[in-house]
């Protein structure tokens, strides 16, 4: 064979080659498309698990939805229906999307628009992500929640009660701040037999929060000015019933005497206070019976006048600073009464909630969080006054300001 002739047909294998790679690297090509457009680019999101474990926990301002995190799944669709809607009509609620959470580990959903006794019902469902197309593909959603705010079920408003002295059986009664110490025994067996919930100071700034739900059945029993005789006759009384109690003392009182407390000596008629000792026993064997600001030393009037009428913003800020030792997160005006420094003061020193006096009137979620109402116990009143009180049938009082 001549040099030509071979050279002819190596030409045409390389040629033919060359054509069989063309056509399987085109197949190759083709198949890689399709592939690639039907497993990629047009391919929904994984189909995730089905949701479970779906609940509500509804308070005052919100509803938050909790559920298990599902499987394969890259997000949830939160759904919602208003029940009353299809009620009697024997349709289902059209549910429709109101949330979407766009992260697959995080199981939770807060809900701040509702309506107070209005049924809702709820469902969710993980939805499985395609990052290229952005599609969503939507798994099996979650067993129903009926949910409502009920509020004949949870209080609305709720006793602050406040006192300030006690004295034993069988005193005269000369001021409506002194309570005997018989008639308060009566009062707290009332609210225990009663099945009361005294609520102490941070589960009132729970529900005052719209944090906590307490019973319609609630109160919260105060003492202001930190007088000796709470401890010696009240405190027993309170402990022996499990009820829960806030006294508001004047710090500067905590010291005197090296924080010793003298001996009860009523029979003297000496009003007296108790000291640092007192407040770190009881701390320590009682909890349930707290102590809180009423000032460092601004239970006095300065000039004939109270002090929240002379002392300066910066005044105010250097008593409260005062009290920082003691770990106060409330606290209680002097004879109620404060200004908008005060108020300021208040805040700018970490006080969760601050309480006035007068006008008494029952405590809501909606007063200034730094002149909490409160209603006083008269020592001149009978146990069906204060029966009246915590039932929520008190005629509250009003100022023209208000």
């Amino acid at each position: 064979m001549s040099n030509r002739t071979s050279n002819r047909t190596r030409r045409q294998r390389r040629g033919i080659v060359r054509a069989v790679t063309a056509v399987a690297a085109g197949i190759i090509l083709v198949t890689a498309g399709i592939f690639i457009y039907h497993g990629v680019i047009h391919r929904q999101g994984p189909e995730p698990g089905k949701t479970e474990g779906l609940s509500a926990d509804v308070c005052y301002h919100d509803i938050t939805l909790r559920w298990d995190p599902a499987d394969k799944a890259d997000g949830y669709f939160i759904y919602a229906a208003e029940a009353e809607e299809a009620a009697g009509t024997g349709d289902a609620p059209a549910f429709a999307l109101v949330g979407e959470i766009t992260d697959g580990e995080t199981c939770e959903f807060e809900i701040d628009a509702f309506t107070h006794d209005k049924p809702y019902q709820f469902r969710v469902a993980a939805y499985g992500y395609n990052s290229l197309t952005k599609d969503k593909n939507e798994g099996e959603p979650s067993e129903t929640v009926d949910v409502i705010y009920d509020t004949s079920q949870s209080a609305q408003k709720i006793p602050v009660l406040t006192y300030h002295e006690l004295i034993p059986e069988g005193y005269t009664v000369h001021s409506s701040l002194t309570v005997p110490a018989d008639m308060f025994r009566q009062q707290m067996d009332y609210l225990k037999d009663q099945g009361f919930t005294t609520l102490s100071m941070d589960e009132f700034y729970q529900w005052y929060q719209g944090k906590l739900e307490v019973p319609v059945k609630s109160c919260v029993v105060t003492f202001d000015d930190g007088a000796d005789n709470v401890y010696y006759l009240g405190y027993p009384i309170l402990k022996e019933n499990g009820q829960k109690a806030t006294v508001y003392c004047i710090g500067h009182h905590l010291e005197e005497n090296g924080g010793v407390t003298a001996p009860y000596t009523p029979e003297d008629g000496v009003q007296r206070r108790f000291a640092k000792d007192v407040m770190e026993e009881v701390r320590a064997e009682y909890p349930d019976l707290a102590f809180e600001s009423h000032t460092y030393n601004m239970h006095k009037r300065i000039d004939g006048y109270k002090p929240v009428n002379k002392l300066t913003y910066d005044q105010m800020m250097e008593d409260f600073a005062m009290n920082e030792p003691y770990g106060f997160k409330y606290i209680a005006y002097p004879w109620g009464a404060t200004n908008k420094a005060m108020k300021r003061a208040a805040r700018d020193s970490g006080y969760n909630l601050a309480f006035g006096y007068e006008p008494f009137r029952y405590a809501r979620r909606t007063d200034n969080q730094f002149r909490i109402r409160r209603i006083k116990v008269n020592g001149f009143s009978d146990l069906d006054s204060f029966v009246q009180i915590v039932n929520g049938e008190y005629t509250e009082q009003v100022t023209p300001a208000e």
